[in-house]
């Protein structure tokens, strides 16, 4: 079995109010460290992030 990329296309719409609504429910602390993931390798310069690379800043959280 062969796996490889999806391409998707790319859509800048986001829905402000439920991003900003995102991290009300704590119980779900994953997007704390997916957000905390997500600055920390846009700091970095980082202009297109790999799903990989998001998962490791995550478990790393250095």
């Amino acid at each position: 079995m062969k796996f490889g990329y999806t391409a998707f296309k790319y859509k800048n719409d986001l829905n402000i109010h439920s991003f900003i609504h995102m991290l009300d429910d704590t119980t779900e602390c994953y997007k704390f460290y997916w957000l905390d993931a997500l600055l920390k390798l846009f700091s970095l310069g980082k202009t297109e992030i790999i799903f990989d690379d998001l998962i490791n800043q995550m478990i790393a959280n250095d």
